[in-house]
């Protein structure tokens, strides 16, 4: 029942990310860089790649705040690293 929830909720948010670049409100590189960062499944691997996307994608549009960007950078990819025991 969760993954048929979760896959519904991964396709209902390409739908919205189509429906957005179809208006004009975002180019299509962005939308499409932007899918890596939807979420297809609860567990910790799907979980943490989508976050890594997300990260990508924010750093890469950072543009005009760069240096406050790169000052976070090392925090934000800390939150993927693997756990250390």
């Amino acid at each position: 029942m969760l993954r048929v929830i979760t896959l519904s909720a991964s396709l209902a948010g390409v739908a919205v990310f189509r429906r957005i670049t179809a208006e004009g409100l975002i180019p299509y590189s962005v939308r499409d860089d932007s899918l890596t960062a939807l979420v297809n499944s609860v567990d910790r691997e799907d979980l943490l790649r989508a976050l890594r996307g997300a990260i990508e994608l924010l750093l890469r549009e950072a543009g005009e705040v760069q240096d406050m960007a790169s000052k976070v950078e090392p925090q934000l990819r800390e939150l993927t690293a693997p756990w250390r025991s």
